[in-house]
């Protein structure tokens, strides 16, 4: 599955498959994937239900787990 990154006016910026994101990545990669600030993907990390673990002083993110969470707020509208 292709997935087109849009920058805030809607314009595509780059397309990368998911399988060229890490299978475990850091809040640093999220945040740069997902274009938001480190700030909101540490709070997004605290979020109940999101696929994120803390390892020793930093988090990491499972990526398969970051598509069903992603696919699952699509579908509840949110």
């Amino acid at each position: 599955m292709e997935v087109n990154l849009l920058t805030n006016d809607d314009t595509a910026v780059k397309s990368m498959d998911w399988d060229d994101l890490p299978a475990i990545m850091d809040l640093n990669a999220l945040a740069e994937f997902l274009d938001v600030g480190y700030r909101r993907a540490l709070e997004l990390a605290h979020t109940k239900g999101f696929p994120a673990m803390r390892i020793g002083r930093g988090w990491r993110v499972n990526r398969d787990g970051l598509r069903r969470w992603l696919d699952r707020q699509t579908q509840a509208g949110g």
